[in-house]
């Protein structure tokens, strides 16, 4: 994780400044971006959750 800057005292990763901004260029509103990441996550829980679940072969 490379940090490019500091903002409110926290520190960002330039990859993720990067992904934003590229979204940004691309015409997607911020409510747009969080609710993508909100519904992948919830995604990836539902994946663990299910995984820790099913029996072991």
């Amino acid at each position: 994780m490379k940090i490019i800057a500091e903002l409110g005292g926290r520190k960002l990763d330039g990859e993720w400044v990067q992904l934003i901004l590229q979204a940004k260029e691309a015409g997607l509103k911020a409510d747009e971006v969080r609710t993508f990441l909100q519904k992948k996550s919830k995604a990836q829980e539902a994946n663990i959750l299910k995984k820790a679940d099913s029996p072991s072969r």
